[in-house]
């Protein structure tokens, strides 16, 4: 169970939870505080801490050894976990927040009718109660839960509605969508050396800084990398997952500048900032965003092309959002060394 089964645990804890889930609602281990902040709506960190204790207590997952074997095999630590949590939540604020940019919004009295259909099927205000305290969750957080579930059914008609009549016009909006998240994007190129050619590493980076060798050249002469065919160029940073070392080096460049030498799990690297994007308020056509960037929009949106119009929309959506996470407090009841 990857981040599908997280993601199912969420849908289960919905709409539906009070006929098929027994949960307890988690009391200890709350430490407060702010997971995250989408566009500076806060997501608490009780919130999704409550979140993966009941997922632990539905999977049979209390003991920390199971715990611990669990995160494992599905691959995942405690902050990845945490992230894909966050995630969910970022994903349901952008419903709202892309509902209310469309003038969608759901009656009170729609939902009232829903939660009283579900209500009716209790014995009692009590026992409604007990429900609802079995999942950890008040009517009003209930009220939520339905409400959003109907947003994004209107929504979802709403996008289907507005979709663009060429896959040209769509890729140009997805584009847009995307701005904010590549403003300040960085291109770059490296020569990689292994960890034990540090004096060829140190020669390279002399004759670079002298003039008496040009960057491509030495890529395709030295570097290690398969990048070094193509003059060691490997993208634009947002647009691609580089490491700790290699990102940290490169935000530090501006275009034209060269590293000193950075070493990393693989190797020494010479890193080359060669271009940088810095975005427009709006884009009115393709081409003004750099081709790598748009070909990355492109691949999201084919690899989102069997999802549905939500799915897809709400991926380019929630980049265009000023998502901040936090760091994880390490006294979470579900954090362990693994």
């Amino acid at each position: 169970m990857k981040a599908k089964g997280v993601r199912r645990f969420l849908c289960t804890i919905g709409v539906t939870a009070l006929c098929v889930l027994g949960l307890t609602a988690c009391s200890g281990g709350l430490t407060g505080g702010t997971a995250a902040t989408v566009n500076g709506v806060a997501i608490p960190e009780d919130k999704v801490t409550t979140y993966i204790e009941q997922f632990r207590e539905s999977y049979g997952l209390t003991k920390d050894s199971d715990w611990k074997n669990w995160m494992k095999s599905s691959g995942y630590t405690p902050e990845s976990l945490r992230s894909a949590v966050i995630d969910i939540y970022v994903e349901q604020e952008a419903i709202k927040l892309a509902a209310t940019e469309r003038g969608i919004s759901i009656a009170p009295d729609v939902i009232d009718g829903y939660v009283n259909d579900v209500k009716s099927k209790y014995s009692s205000d009590e026992e409604w109660k007990k429900a609802l305290d079995a999942v950890g969750m008040s009517e009003d957080e209930y009220r939520e839960n339905i409400e959003r579930s109907l947003l994004a059914e209107d929504l979802t008609k709403a996008i289907e509605a507005e979709t663009p009549a060429s896959e040209e016009d769509q890729l140009l909006n997805y584009c847009n969508m995307y701005l904010n998240r590549f403003d300040g994007a960085k291109r770059s190129s490296h020569i990689l050396f292994s960890s034990e050619d540090a004096d060829t590493a140190k020669t390279v980076l002399e004759q670079l800084n002298d003039g008496s060798l040009d960057f491509e050249t030495a890529a395709q002469t030295y570097s290690i990398d398969s990048s070094g065919a193509d003059g060691g160029d490997v993208g634009w940073d947002k647009a691609s997952r580089f490491i700790t070392e290699y990102t940290d080096a490169l935000d530090k460049l501006e275009v034209g500048e060269i590293s000193g030498l950075v070493n990393s799990v693989y190797g020494i690297h010479i890193i080359k900032c060669t271009d940088k994007f810095t975005s427009p308020e709006k884009l009115s056509s393709i081409d003004e965003m750099p081709e790598g960037l748009v070909d990355y929009v492109r691949s999201t949106m084919t690899a989102n092309s069997s999802s549905d119009a939500l799915t897809t929309y709400l991926t380019a959506y929630v980049a265009s959002l000023d998502v901040v996470e936090n760091d994880i407090p390490k006294s979470v009841p579900y954090y362990v060394s693994l």
